[in-house]
């Protein structure tokens, strides 16, 4: 049978005291040296990986922030380009409205002297018909200063006709 002594409990617990205070001594001071620093560097790195994420959410907020401003940039850029179309479309538009009212000025300027031109030349072959035919009624009765009046004469009359006809 299984013989239990007193004594060899008591020096089977001594020498379980005596190798626990000496792995405690000599073993367990590493080992917890060893776990505290890779506790540290556990927490180390857990407190760099927050500090990049907090620096990659900063760089996101800039980066959002550029392309926000880029975007409101390119708007402004394309409102000014529109302001400076219309600004230049009107100046066309009235450069050309500009331009027309002097070519049709220009016209009505022509037209007006073309027409004098013509009044005249009527004027001067109607007084001609005139004189000759005044110089046939009269025919024995003519002198230069005779065949003077009656021309001022018809050309005053044909001067007052015109002249309401003209609608001046």
């Amino acid at each position: 049978m299984i013989d239990i002594s007193f004594w060899n409990i008591l020096w089977t617990a001594v020498n379980l005291l005596i190798f626990y205070l000496f792995a405690k001594k000599f073993l367990f001071g590493r080992i917890l040296k060893v776990m505290e620093e890779r506790k540290k560097r556990i927490n180390g790195q857990f407190e760099e990986a927050d500090k990049k994420e907090q620096d990659a959410v900063k760089l996101k907020k800039q980066y959002e922030d550029k392309l926000e401003g880029a975007n409101q940039e390119g708007n402004e850029i394309i409102n000014k380009a529109k302001k400076n179309a219309d600004l230049q479309y009107n100046k066309i538009i009235a450069d050309a409205s500009e331009k027309a009212d002097r070519l049709i000025e220009n016209a009505h300027k022509s037209v007006e002297n073309e027409r004098r031109k013509v009044l005249q030349s009527a004027q001067s072959e109607i007084a001609d018909i005139a004189m000759t035919a005044a110089k046939k009624v009269i025919a024995g009765n003519t002198s230069a200063e005779n065949d003077s009046r009656i021309y001022n004469d018809f050309i005053d009359e044909v001067d007052d006709d015109g002249s309401d006809s003209n609608g001046d």
